[in-house]
């Protein structure tokens, strides 16, 4: 099978820090030069063409989910706990009764501010007006 050259850009190797400037460091670099056969490059191009295509199948969903959420600010756990005076362990509880809606964004538990004013008015409980004003929620 015909051999077929390749400068491998994906395989820069830092060999030393060269200097740093404006607060970037840059390294110095070497390229090496490998030489593979021509099923063996187009296997390596198929599976760089793959990754390509998860990260952008990825980056449609967030920007469908973000989309879905525009115009709501998005709170995460830490948020929640303060805003509702829960532990984590009560707020997993809550998801898992499905008590309270959330989203799971890249790999991350968020809520709306708007469906958490819906949670609380369920239970009967009142946001104050300051934070309602914070989270851009109607008086």
């Amino acid at each position: 099978a015909p051999l077929v050259h390749v400068l491998a850009y994906i395989i820069m190797k830092p060999v030393a820090q060269h200097g740093v400037k404006n607060g970037i460091i840059t390294l110095k670099t070497e390229f090496i030069m490998i030489q593979i056969d021509r099923e063996t490059f187009q296997m390596m191009l198929h599976q760089i063409m793959e990754r390509f295509d998860r990260i952008d199948d990825r980056l449609n969903r967030m920007n469908r989910q973000t989309a879905a959420l525009e115009g709501d600010k998005l709170l995460d756990n830490q948020d929640m706990c303060e805003l509702l005076g829960v532990t984590k362990r009560t707020l997993a509880r809550y998801r898992q009764k499905k008590l309270v809606t959330y989203y799971m964004i890249d790999g991350r538990t968020y809520y709306k501010a708007s469906e958490v004013q819906d949670f609380l008015n369920r239970k009967g409980k009142v946001l104050p007006a300051r934070i309602k004003k914070e989270l851009g929620l109607q008086p």
